[in-house]
C-alpha cells in the first residue's frame, strides 16, 4: 500500500514539475535580464542554454538582434557555444552564420528600391556559402517537431521591426520595416529550398512558406504602388534523390514516411 501511495505521489510531483516548467518556459522571462546574464562570467553558459532551449523557440523579441546580429553579442555567443549540446550548437551556429547584413534603419520610400536591389542578392548569397549549406544539411537529423520550433528563429531578421519616432538619428521608417520583413520572407524560402527536412514538412502541410513578398510604398508617385518579389517554390528534384533515400533511414518515422512519398512522386 505504501509503495502504491509513494508511486502515486511521485507521479503527482512529476506532473506538477512539468506543469510549472511549462508555465515559466516562455513569456514569464524578462528577456533583458536573461540577455544580460549571458555576459556574466558565472551565469553566462546557463543563460545561453536557457535562451536556446526556451526563449528562441518562443521567437521572443530582443534575442536575435543583441546576441546574433550585434558584434559584441556574437563574440560572446561564440565563446560559450562549445559547452552546449550538439543540437543547441547547430541552432546557434546557423543563427550566427545566417545573420542578416546591416541596412539603414531609416530608409525613405524614394530610396527603397535601391536598398531592396542591394540587399536581396546579399541575402541570397548567405545561403549559397558552403558553411551555411553544411549547417542546413545537418537539420535533416533534427526532430521534426523541434525543427518547427526553431524555424521562425532561423528566418527572423531583427534589424528594424517597428517604425518609430519620425525622422532623426536613431529613428526608424516604415520602408526599413518593410525591407526587414521582405528579407525575412526571402530567408524563409531560401532555407526551405536547401533543407530536405523542411521541404518534407512543407510537403506534409506542416509548414508553409510565402509565394511572394511585398511592401506597399507610402507615396505612389515615387514608383509602383507595391514592391513585389515572387519567390521560388521549394520542391524536390531528381538531384535530391540521394538525400531523400538517406532519410529512409532516419530515426524519425515522420521523415521516413514523408521521404518515401517524395521519392514515389519523383
Amino acid at each position: 500500500m505504501k509503495t502504491i501511495l509513494g508511486l502515486f505521489l511521485g507521479i503527482l510531483t512529476c506532473i506538477s514539475t512539468i506543469s510549472t516548467a511549462q508555465e515559466t518556459s516562455c513569456f514569464d522571462y524578462d528577456v533583458r535580464d536573461v540577455r544580460r546574464q549571458v555576459f556574466n562570467a558565472i551565469d553566462g553558459l546557463d543563460a545561453l542554454h536557457l535562451i536556446v532551449s526556451e526563449l528562441i523557440p518562443c521567437n521572443l523579441d530582443g534575442i536575435k538582434n543583441f546576441l546574433f546580429e550585434a558584434e559584441r553579442g556574437r563574440k560572446r555567443v561564440r565563446a560559450l557555444k562549445k559547452s552546449l549540446s550538439e543540437t543547441e550548437q547547430l541552432v546557434v551556429n546557423l543563427g550566427l552564420a545566417t545573420a542578416q547584413p546591416w541596412f539603414e534603419p531609416f530608409i525613405y520610400d524614394n530610396g527603397f528600391y535601391d536598398e531592396l536591389h542591394k540587399h536581396y542578392p546579399a541575402t541570397l548569397h548567405i545561403y549559397q556559402t558552403r558553411r551555411v549549406r553544411a549547417l542546413i544539411n545537418a537539420l535533416d537529423g533534427m526532430d521534426p517537431d523541434l525543427l518547427l520550433w526553431y524555424f521562425p528563429f532561423f528566418k527572423r531578421v531583427d534589424r528594424v521591426r517597428n517604425a518609430c519616432c519620425g525622422e532623426g538619428p536613431g529613428n526608424t521608417s516604415d520602408a526599413s520595416v518593410g525591407l526587414n520583413f521582405m528579407l525575412e520572407d526571402v530567408r524563409d524560402v531560401e532555407l526551405a529550398r536547401r533543407s530536405v527536412a523542411v521541404r518534407l514538412l512543407i510537403q506534409e502541410q506542416r509548414y508553409q512558406v510565402p509565394r511572394s513578398t511585398s511592401y506597399r510604398l507610402t507615396y505612389k508617385h515615387l514608383g509602383p504602388d507595391v514592391a513585389v518579389i515572387w519567390l521560388p517554390r521549394p520542391h524536390f528534384r531528381s538531384r535530391d534523390i540521394p538525400r531523400l533515400e538517406a532519410m529512409l533511414s532516419s530515426p524519425y518515422e515522420f521523415y521516413r514516411e514523408a521521404a518515401m512519398r517524395a521519392l514515389h512522386a519523383l
